[in-house]
């Protein structure tokens, strides 16, 4: 797990903790909040009517985000479980990215607790305290624990995590406007439904070294139910080329 969720961007930096709690005596920080409320009223203008009434907004009431078939868009690797599971953040979406991380822990006035009648169910959207950094991310509900705990995955970025409802806060209606930013992959040239199990470190690690804190081009080929085929080349090179290359001459 990253120190922060948006360490996973390759080109911009942000300190752990300034996005939340900044110096009031510092201008760059001011200026940063000035960009986050125009951000959330440009949010406000796109929302929907039909946004208003939402009482339990769910994963599937977000926009879906634009994927051209075939064409080859820049990105970010991240969140890298094996060749068959990552997830993928488009270079276009960057600055969006970094602008709702900033918005969603703008003051602690945009945050209202899910103490409410509603109770919280599988599928449900929720901002979501990341404890290494103490910021709010955008969340769905993948699993209901013990102990008022539940399992979330951060849709922007791709990581899991085990939050407690106390850390979980309502989204305001202007979050849901934007789709998720965080799009779940596979490597073409590998089997997408296979167990995670079945892949080893070594054939791991080795993936991640190729596309992590890179620059990628990515091609969407395909969906294939919740995740997308998508052929990525690196360093000018097809990393499933690469892949497959080294599999074969670690077995020798």
């Amino acid at each position: 797990m990253k120190k922060s969720l948006n360490d996973g961007l390759k080109s911009v930096k942000i300190v752990p903790g300034s996005l939340h709690s900044p110096d009031e005596s510092d201008v760059g920080e001011k200026s940063v909040r000035i960009v986050s409320q125009s951000f959330i009223r440009e949010l406000n203008q796109a929302a929907p009517q039909k946004l208003y009434n939402l009482t339990r907004p769910q994963i599937k009431d977000l926009p879906q985000l634009k994927i051209y078939l075939n064409a080859k868009v820049k990105g970010y690797v991240s969140n890298i479980s094996n060749p068959a599971s990552f997830h993928i953040q488009l270079a276009e979406n960057e600055n969006i990215i970094i602008q709702l991380a900033d918005a969603l822990n703008e003051k602690r006035a945009y945050r209202v607790n899910e103490r409410k009648s509603v109770k919280l169910m599988v599928g449900d959207l929720v901002g979501a305290e990341y404890s290494t950094d103490n910021a709010i991310y955008r969340a769905v509900i993948k699993k209901i624990l013990p102990g008022n705990s539940f399992e979330v995955e951060f849709i922007d970025y791709g990581n899991t995590a085990v939050v407690n409802t106390s850390k979980m806060y309502q989204l305001k209606r202007e979050f849901l406007t934007i789709p998720q930013l965080g799009i779940h992959s596979f490597l073409s040239g590998v089997k997408w439904n296979v167990p995670d199990e079945i892949w080893d470190s070594k054939t791991v690690d080795y993936f991640a070294s190729r596309v992590s804190n890179k620059t990628v081009s990515c091609e969407f080929l395909k969906k294939h139910g919740q995740k997308w085929e998508v052929n990525i080349i690196c360093d000018e090179k097809c990393v499933i080329n690469e892949l497959l290359k080294w599999t074969a001459c670690s077995k020798l």
